[in-house]
């Protein structure tokens, strides 16, 4: 899902879960008749409303950088400057696009494959660490992963792997929640391609070792050093933290 030569076509199942805050108050006269807001809770900003809105506020972000893409007025400022490669990185200095590549996408079923994964496990494990562990999960994912995808034409030695070849996509960082969600709940069943029934444990094997295999035959097509990278983070950031309690 992270070059533009081939995009990665696989949609994932997951569990929703939300929660919900309230409060009551009185009135100076002693009656009861309005609500107030807990502290901490209500306005933009705020710990619960980040719980509410964090996925949102990724995949709104994810949205606007793919209407920026469409423009064609806008088309060389976006291969500059949302699109990563080993050369634009360690030699033109363009660090920003470690960042902004993870939340660029050029075509619309890139885009749509990743808001799916990404709502599908990212809800549960919003649940499960709260907002602000989520957001560094996504976005420290993403970094990580951006950094494998610049190392690994480095590393690799592989003539396939050019320095130049751009690549762009939110795939890194969710692989770090889908990982960090499949580490969590090992054991629930999900529907492979929405048909064949497959445990959470049995499809990140499946994927990871999918990513593997790309990675050690050389196939440039997809960006497979950001896709293990991604998944490794979000695994270690699981063995950190270890298995957390719901935050809701």
């Amino acid at each position: 899902m992270w070059s533009e030569a081939a995009r990665q076509r696989s949609l994932h199942g997951g569990v929703l879960q939300r929660g919900m805050l309230g409060g009551g108050g009185k009135r100076a006269g002693g009656t009861q008749s309005c609500s107030t807001k807990p502290e901490g809770v209500g306005g933009w900003g705020s710990e619960s409303w980040w719980q509410e809105h964090a996925i949102h506020v990724i995949i709104g972000a994810n949205i606007g950088v793919f209407v920026m893409w469409q423009s064609l007025k806008l088309r060389r400022f976006m291969a500059k400057n949302f699109a990563l490669s080993t050369t634009g990185v360690l030699v033109d200095w363009k660090f920003h696009t470690v960042l902004t590549s993870v939340f660029s996408h050029y075509d619309w079923v890139h885009l749509g494959t990743n808001i799916v994964t990404l709502l599908l496990f990212g809800t549960e494990t919003l649940a499960v660490l709260g907002a602000r562990r989520f957001v560094a999960l996504y976005m420290v994912g993403g970094l990580f992963s951006s950094c494998c995808q610049v190392a690994w034409p480095i590393i690799s030695g592989s003539a396939r792997y050019s320095p130049n070849q751009l690549g762009l996509g939110a795939s890194g960082a969710i692989n770090a929640v889908v990982a960090f969600s499949v580490l969590t709940f090992p054991g629930r069943m999900l529907l492979f391609y929405w048909v064949l029934p497959v445990s959470a444990a049995g499809l990140g094997v499946l994927f990871l070792g999918k990513d593997i295999a790309g990675l050690m035959l050389g196939d440039p097509s997809l960006g497979n050093p950001a896709h293990v990278g991604g998944a490794l983070f979000g695994g270690a950031l699981w063995m950190r933290w270890g298995r957390p309690r719901p935050f809701i």
